[in-house]
């Protein structure tokens, strides 16, 4: 990911990914890198925004262990019109 520099930069804002817990892996001690961010363990987001109430900000669908769909695995979803 970091093309052996040891250093992964995302452009401002972002956050921790809510999928891996910004560990950029599937699951702890696996050699598979998160879907939703890539392997970085940030994700970027477009504000303003708010916890994502299909899966309460975990990124994970409860029933399928895969990526929330409303949210797309980072845990917030982008506001619309501005409102918080």
């Amino acid at each position: 990911m970091c093309r052996g520099k040891g250093v992964v930069s995302v452009a401002p804002p972002a956050m921790i990914c809510a999928f891996c817990k910004g560990r950029g892996e599937e699951r702890p001690r696996t050699n598979i890198t998160c879907v939703v961010c890539r392997g970085k363990g940030v994700v970027p987001i477009k504000e303003p925004v708010e916890q994502c109430r299909r899966c309460k900000g975990r990124g994970v669908d409860s029933h399928s262990k895969l990526p929330c769909v409303e949210c797309r695995g980072k845990g917030v979803v982008t506001v619309k019109g501005g409102k918080v």
